[in-house]
């Protein structure tokens, strides 16, 4: 588990939370009703790892999240009695010729019994148990809750998401009482799509960048801190915005990936973007034609941009943040050491009843690039059931560029 500013590592044991000085080796153990099935920080297992493991009894790493200033532990108790089970079989296994079953805590739609979290904060030096203010938060698929402390240890935000994926909220927590606020309240007659909601807070100016299909597209919009109100909308057009990939407060920029804006190209592939928090001069960073994967500096001057398409092998290059400038390329990978099976390409796919182009990948078991219906090979496609229509959509099944031989993109270590 992460530590506690250096100050203190937090582990589980026996369904319960400890925490250990790292200066004197002192076990402090910080809960004592945790039981099986209701234990602290647990989360639930992904189904993928499981069959990567060839079993159901795998380690997940617990969750919680020490405050900056290491004093105080925010964490959760896991109510799985209740849960309701599903079970898949592995029909083919990688080892011997009989099936094999998987059986794991997993909600089907209406079905009453949930796994359910419960947020507590802990503090190290009084032993305090601290209940968060809030409904218990239901688990709809693995893993668990996530926790974000801000920078003066005395408030942390998560969000809240209703069963059914209508109502979406950021909520914020008092550390000292627990009590808590609602400070974005997202509602849609349909879906919220989980995967396309993210935020950022501003803790200088406690502001809120949050992200919503409100208008049918992925945007960004700026929210009061303190009130909760809407200040603007960031992000505009039939386009969809991907992620935050950073703020810089100072020059009140947000800095993000989105797919769909550049005439002519793939609509799945991501480019680089930013923007003035409030709306304007929105400008492209990666202009070439591929798939951007970014990573900044710490101070938002530099990032990492490693690019590449289906045909087109990674490219790493070290941009300037302030207009998208390279200065220099760190790696660039041939193509013939990419692929060890014939090169992939594109194909348009006209989208009826609704006029639209698809690119889609589509890779060649054997030999043959050329008309597909006369083609000695087994085309694989894309699954061309996925629109792009902007409602949180636009997502793509294939991979659109291939980052496996990039180095340089996960860190930035010694650039400012």
């Amino acid at each position: 588990m992460p530590f506690g500013g250096g100050k203190w590592i937090a582990y589980q044991k026996d369904h319960n939370l400890y925490a250990r000085s790292t200066a004197s080796n002192e076990v402090v153990r910080l809960t004592h009703d945790g039981a099986g099935r209701y234990d602290y920080s647990a989360a639930l297992p992904p189904l993928p790892a499981m069959i990567q493991e060839g079993t159901v009894d795998i380690k997940v790493s617990p969750s919680a999240r020490w405050a900056p200033d290491s004093k105080r532990l925010l964490a959760y108790r896991l109510d799985r009695r209740s849960a309701r089970q599903f079970t898949v079989v592995q029909s083919v296994p990688k080892v011997g010729v009989r099936p094999v079953s998987y059986t794991y805590d997993y909600p089907l739609p209406g079905e009453v019994g949930l796994s359910r979290a419960e947020p507590v904060i802990l503090e190290i030096e009084t032993r305090k148990q601290i209940p968060v203010q809030t409904e218990p938060l239901d688990l709809l698929y693995t893993g668990g809750p996530s926790f974000r402390w801000h920078r003066d240890s005395r408030r942390a935000n998560f969000i809240f998401t209703k069963r059914g994926y209508q109502n979406v909220q950021l909520r914020e927590i008092d550390a000292a009482t627990g009590a808590v606020r609602i400070l974005v309240d997202e509602r849609s007659e349909t879906l919220i799509d989980p995967g396309m909601t993210y935020f950022r807070v501003l803790e200088e100016t406690s502001e809120i960048v949050w992200s919503s299909e409100r208008d049918g597209w992925c945007h960004l919009y700026l929210y009061d801190g303190k009130t909760g109100r809407l200040k603007q909308q960031i992000t505009k057009g039939p386009w969809v915005v991907r992620a935050i990939s950073s703020v810089e407060e100072k020059a009140r920029r947000v800095y993000f990936t989105a797919s769909g804006r550049e005439a002519g190209r793939d609509p799945y592939l991501v480019h680089v973007y930013r923007a003035g928090l409030d709306g304007s001069d929105l400008l492209l960073l990666t202009p070439e034609d591929g798939e951007h994967n970014p990573s900044f500096s710490p101070t938002d001057q530099y990032f990492v941009d490693t690019y590449s398409r289906v045909d087109l092998a990674p490219v790493s290059v070290l941009r300037r943040a302030e207009d998208g400038s390279v200065s220099r390329e760190l790696e660039r990978t041939p193509l013939e050491q990419t692929y060890p099976w014939p090169e992939p390409f594109q194909v348009l796919a006209l989208r009826r009843p609704v006029p639209a182009v698809q690119l889609r990948p589509v890779q060649e078991v054997s030999g043959y690039r050329g008309h597909l219906h006369r083609s000695p090979g087994i085309p694989r496609c894309e699954d061309v059931s996925r629109p792009f229509d902007g409602a949180g959509h636009g997502g793509a099944g294939l991979p659109r560029g291939d980052h496996r031989r990039a180095r340089h993109g996960q860190a930035l270590q010694g650039v400012s």
